[in-house]
């Protein structure tokens, strides 16, 4: 746990001595406490180990705690300061945060309103060195992970996800790809004819990712990645210092003639280097970033057309003229899958997806009966395999619906198939939610439980997420939807519950029955008390007595 200093500076003794005695600084994650009693103290306590948190008085010998504030913020920036003061004028607390005090406490200070300021200073600090540590984890991190990062955006792209060309731009620019829109660009698949364990197989696909980058690198960008099938995909484009002055004809022979040369000393490198025959495939060329999951389908037709027999291939394909492909549900591939918003449990987004993909069949509209087949074959293998993983089977789930199962393919229209799907999506839907609410009970149930038969002790919410094994803000929130009262809100109503109770039946003495609601100091705790019920204990305890006595 992180723990931080304060620093506490007033001419006034008996002030200094209150503070320290009636705030609860180890609740509020402080485990230093320095004192002075002027301000050239405190400076030399700064000086020789610097607080966290400052409060002064803002009236003091030699130097004003403003001055002294704006000395501490001049040097020490990440300090948070706490300013007291017994004057209330307007122009005070105006200075005070003009020179970047933290807050602005009138005296007397109520400890509620110390307590109040300390707590939002330390989460300030809390969140700034967050930030820090987070930023300079982001900056290492992504240096270390954007090949992968890389390889993932191309992955995407191979499988059409879609992007506008702002968002595409963006991407390229986060993650340091230096393609330019407009330029041609080819794509180039490895196979790898050799019988590897997954292990070694991976170290030998970034080897020949790194001869690619040798042979190819200094005349073309390029961007690869390893996909699904364990090729290794290339994707390259001239550099622009090769390219300057050309049309984009005069720029396409250049790049086609140069790669052709250069593709056949890549097939022959590795090969040579690593002992094992490998094919090779080049697709056509188009315009950076068009048609680049079109080529990618284009090397992967081309791959299966040739066996794994028939090894050391060296293809580049021509795009055949007047060849027609079957129209292809672009929506049913795209990503996020369908089987993606069922997982996460986005109902809404999973019936927008259908609408999707039901939208394009009318619009395609052609070789229906085989359509219907790959959509409801897609849809089926989706929800069988949610209920399956929530450990249900589908037939229980769906009902009489699962006909559709046993008697074959029924459906002779998009709208049928459509009613069908959605229906389906309703009743998977509507048995996941209410699974998830009767989970949602148990931790609940859990928590509450943990809580009663530990009061004594300083629950902390991380302490209630390890027991549920769960993230503390999930268990906060399920938590409030399921008690309808904040976590903080129900342990302070059963101590206090508890505290009517000891004070009512036992004799215990105030500072006792603190420590069995887990406050290890005690005016803190009267000060709860009193907050919560009007009285203190003991006033409490005297009217108990007086309602008990004969």
């Amino acid at each position: 746990m992180m723990m931080y200093k304060v620093l506490i500076v007033d001419d006034e003794i008996a002030v200094i001595e209150g503070l320290e005695a009636t705030i609860p600084w180890d609740q509020l994650k402080i485990d230093v406490i320095a004192t002075a009693c002027s301000v050239e103290e405190a400076l030399a306590e700064m000086r020789r180990q610097p607080a966290d948190i400052v409060i002064s008085d803002i009236r003091m010998p030699g130097m004003s705690g403003l001055d002294f504030i704006r000395e501490i913020k001049r040097i020490w920036a990440q300090t948070r300061c706490i300013l007291i003061s017994g004057h209330s004028e307007f122009q005070y607390a105006q200075t005070a945060i003009k020179n970047g005090a933290e807050d602005y406490l009138l005296k007397p200070v109520r400890d509620e309103d110390m307590i109040h300021a300390v707590q939002t200073a330390v989460d300030h600090l809390y969140e700034e060195q967050r930030i820090l540590r987070s930023h300079d984890q982001v900056l290492k991190t992504l240096g270390e992970s954007l090949p992968l990062l890389r390889s993932q955006f191309l992955n995407e792209i191979l499988q059409g996800k879609p992007y506008t060309e702002s968002m595409f731009e963006e991407k390229l620019n986060q993650l340091q790809i230096p393609f330019l829109f407009h330029v041609p660009s080819v794509l180039l698949l490895v196979r790898l004819e050799t019988e590897e364990s997954r292990n070694d197989l991976q170290v030998l696909q970034l080897s020949v990712i790194q001869i690619a980058q040798e042979i190819l690198g200094a005349s073309f960008s390029i961007w690869p990645c390893i996909e699904w099938h364990d090729y290794v995909i290339l994707l390259a484009q001239q550099q622009i210092d090769h390219l300057e002055a050309q049309s984009y004809e005069q720029a396409l022979q250049s790049s086609h003639a140069l790669l052709q040369s250069l593709v056949i000393k890549l097939q022959g490198t590795i090969m040579s280097r690593l002992k094992f025959p490998v094919s090779l495939v080049v697709s056509d060329w188009h315009a950076f970033p068009s048609n680049i999951p079109h080529m990618y389908q284009s090397l992967l037709r081309a791959v299966r057309q040739h066996s794994s027999h028939d090894q050391g291939l060296l293809l580049a394909l021509k795009e055949p003229r007047g060849l027609q492909p079957l129209p292809m549900l672009k929506t049913l591939y795209e990503p996020p899958f369908f089987l993606h918003f069922l997982e996460a449990g986005r109902w809404d987004a999973a019936r927008d997806k259908l609408a999707s993909i039901f939208e394009e069949m009318v619009l395609v509209g052609e070789g229906q009966s085989e359509m219907l087949l790959e959509v409801f074959l897609h849809i089926s293998h989706a929800y069988s395999f949610i209920t399956h993983k929530q450990g249900r089977l589908l037939y229980e789930v769906i009902g009489a619906d699962y006909e559709r199962f046993d008697s074959g393919l029924s459906f002779y229209s998009v709208h049928q198939l459509q009613e069908w799907s959605y229906r389906l999506l309703d009743k998977i839907s509507a048995e996941m939610s209410s699974e998830a609410k009767t989970s949602r009970r148990y931790v609940a149930e859990q928590v509450q439980k943990y809580i009663q038969e530990h009061l004594s002790e300083d629950i902390s919410l991380q302490t209630l997420a390890d027991l549920v094994q769960l993230h503390p803000v999930y268990v906060s929130r399920i938590f409030k939807l399921e008690t309808d009262e904040k976590l903080s809100d129900y342990i302070l109503r059963l101590k206090m519950e508890k505290a009517l109770h000891l004070l009512f039946h036992e004799d215990l003495k105030v500072y006792q029955i603190a420590e069995q609601l887990g406050y290890f100091n005690t005016p803190y705790f009267i000060q709860v008390f009193k907050k919560y019920y009007s009285c203190t204990p003991q006033e409490y305890r005297d009217s108990a007595a007086g309602k008990k006595a004969p």
